[in-house]
């Protein structure tokens, strides 16, 4: 269950509420287990997960999935062993039969499809198209006036200057934009050199506004590389008629976010036959993933690379667990890097942060605030922001160079994790 907790935070928060004297009530059937847990208020929240599926549903504000109480509960049942079996409560039998019966609406017969309304189709798709463009516009009067006035204001404005914009561009079902947008306002404006991610992001985001507009003039493979960095969606049934990649894959690293009850994971994915990948999936609150992974994960799969300028993002076709960690190329310095980042950017400027394997790399602290990664030549590059396990890199390298894998773009990277001796630790 902690594999599968949205984050850092839920997780350790979970750990703190599998303890007995954290619950009320805690109770089992055969199909559930649920539990009050008393909060800050004056009713105790209601927590139940159904058995087969481990889908949590809790009456806490919270929009994680799952949430803390569902974690802390599923431990404390590991903890306990057992709990004691009595009839559900109403609030938990209603929430289950609820998706029992929607289990058996699925599992029945499909009726035959009715025909496609093309037409429909088609006026729907125009209208998206129409909308994209005229937030797109006004993205561009935004960026225009920032320019006009002056990026030396820019510390000074609120994360709500950013956010305004950023539901605008959702409104206007440009989603991919409102998170550049976002990622943003979340730069550290204090830190030396800030100048340089901000107009990079305000380069590609003109790039993209000038690219939609010229859209038909454009490879079919970057206008497609274009439109997803923009947000519109790609349909899975295009990787049908795609040639798979078959190697050995390493979950080296995850990342989760939440927002407007979407759970979006992005397993980063390195391949024993030198072949990267993005596995991105989105989850509807209380819904279980299509694929389970967690970052150390290895299993020998085939995956299937979406149609890009720059191939990166894949969906799985294949996948079976295995055991014994394969030997991977790994890059000897950061100038290997900087040679594929040069052949990444030159195909695609939207293709976005990527991930490398280097044979030894090692913090080295430049500031109070600011570190870089050493590689064995001596070479450096400066770590990321949002890196949260220094020290525990620090403890496990002891200041020596171990191969490590990394995340990022260009000149900024963070690291997913490492490999002391033959196991892969990694961060998140």
């Amino acid at each position: 269950m902690l594999a599968a907790a949205p984050d850092e935070a839920s997780k350790k928060a979970g750990q703190g509420l599998a303890n007995a004297s954290k619950w009320q009530t805690t109770g089992a059937s055969e199909r559930a287990i649920w539990g009050e847990c008393q909060g800050s208020g004056s009713k105790p929240y209601q927590t139940v997960v159904e058995a087969a599926s481990l889908a949590a549903r809790c009456s806490c504000p919270s929009r994680k999935f799952p949430c803390k109480h569902g974690i802390g509960l599923l431990l404390l049942l590991a903890r306990n062993g057992n709990f004691s079996d009595r009839a559900e409560p109403a609030w938990a039998s209603e929430w289950l039969d609820k998706r029992s019966g929607k289990a058996a609406t699925a599992a029945a017969p499909k009726a035959e499809k009715a025909p496609v309304d093309t037409a429909a189709q088609a006026k729907r798709s125009a209208a998206r198209e129409d909308k994209v463009s005229a937030g797109l516009h006004e993205l561009e009067l935004w960026l225009k006036d920032i320019i006009r006035d002056g990026i030396v204001q820019l510390p000074e404005k609120p994360q709500k200057f950013y956010d305004d914009i950023a539901r605008r561009l959702v409104d206007a079902q440009a989603p991919g934009i409102a998170r550049v947008l976002r990622q943003t306002g979340d730069l550290n404006f204090y830190s030396e050199g800030w100048q340089t991610p901000l107009l990079d992001r305000f380069g590609r985001l003109y790039l993209a506004i000038e690219g939609f507009r010229r859209a038909d003039s454009l490879e079919p493979a970057l206008a497609q590389e274009l439109r997803s960095f923009i947000g519109f969606p790609q349909s899975t049934e295009v990787l049908q008629s795609q040639p798979g990649v078959s190697a050995t894959w390493l979950v080296a690293g995850s990342q989760y976010e939440q927002e407007s009850g979407l759970s979006t994971e992005r397993h980063w994915l390195l391949g024993s036959n030198g072949h990267t990948a993005l596995f991105l999936q989105f989850i509807p609150f209380n819904a279980r993933p299509s694929n389970n992974l967690f970052p150390g994960q290895i299993f020998q799969g085939e995956l299937v690379y979406y149609p890009a300028a720059y191939s990166l993002r894949a969906g799985i076709r294949s996948q079976q667990a295995i055991s014994n960690l394969p030997a991977f190329s790994l890059l000897p310095d950061w100038n290997a890097v900087l040679a594929l980042e040069t052949g990444k950017l030159s195909r695609s400027p939207f293709a976005g942060e990527q991930i490398y394997a280097l044979q030894g790399l090692r913090p080295v602290q430049l500031s109070d605030s600011q570190w870089l990664i050493e590689d064995m030549a001596g070479n450096q590059m400066l770590l990321g922001p949002g890196f949260n396990s220094l020290w525990k890199w620090l403890a496990l390298s002891g200041g020596n160079l171990l191969p490590t894998v990394v995340l990022g773009e260009e000149h900024s990277f963070i690291p997913l994790g490492l490999w002391s001796g033959n196991t892969y630790i990694p961060f998140s």
